[in-house]
């Protein structure tokens, strides 16, 4: 036995002496060692099962993330779909009203009414036409208010060009929509009093 138990009674400098004078500090040594060695082993296993924990709890809510995206992208589908079909279904309530007016005036402002919502339903096409929800391609936008405008400001059922000459810019729906209502007014306005 290389620490007898009578040395665990005997004072520090008393066993540092026996130790030390018997040749025990290699066998100390190693016995050090070993114990480093077991606690560093204990301790690389406890983080591997954290890692793997962890791991596997970050797989889950991956998981869940793709799965919550998912349905958020059916939602987004879904309330796009049903607003293009109320403006759809406003526009085309506004046309039947517009065919029994007999007052030139308010024939003026239902199709004023009517084009301003032609905008917001552009709107909605460009933003879902690019896979993008919250970015609007403004010179795709642009040119869609442009075409709506040409159909409705045109003579004799010929639609009057209208030409968009816009730099690539992308912006947030909000700012979009109401760059959009300003557009048609000041469009619809100049072809309105330049003929």
């Amino acid at each position: 036995e290389i620490f007898p138990r009578s040395l665990s009674r005997v004072p520090l400098a008393t066993w540092r002496r026996t130790v030390l004078g018997e040749g025990g500090l290699p066998a100390v040594a190693l016995a050090a060692a070993v114990a480093l060695g077991h606690l560093a082993a204990r301790r690389a296993t406890r983080e591997e099962k954290l890692a793997a924990e962890l791991e596997g709890r970050v797989e889950t809510r991956t998981a869940e993330l793709r799965e919550a995206l998912a349905a958020k992208e059916v939602l987004l589908r879904e309330v796009n779909h049903r607003v293009t079909n109320n403006l759809q279904l406003v526009s085309s309530l506004l046309g039947m009203q517009r065919s029994r007016t007999t007052s030139e005036e308010v024939g003026r402002q239902l199709d004023d009414t009517r084009t301003r919502i032609h905008s917001i339903a552009g709107l909605h096409r460009a933003l879902y036409a690019n896979g993008s929800h919250d970015a609007v391609d403004m010179p795709a936008y642009l040119g869609a208010i442009a075409h709506d405008l040409a159909d409705s400001l045109g003579r004799d059922g010929a639609p009057r060009p209208v030409l968009i000459d816009a730099e690539p810019l992308r912006l947030p729906a909000d700012t979009a929509v109401l760059l959009g209502l300003i557009t048609n007014e000041l469009a619809t306005n100049a072809v309105k009093h330049a003929y």
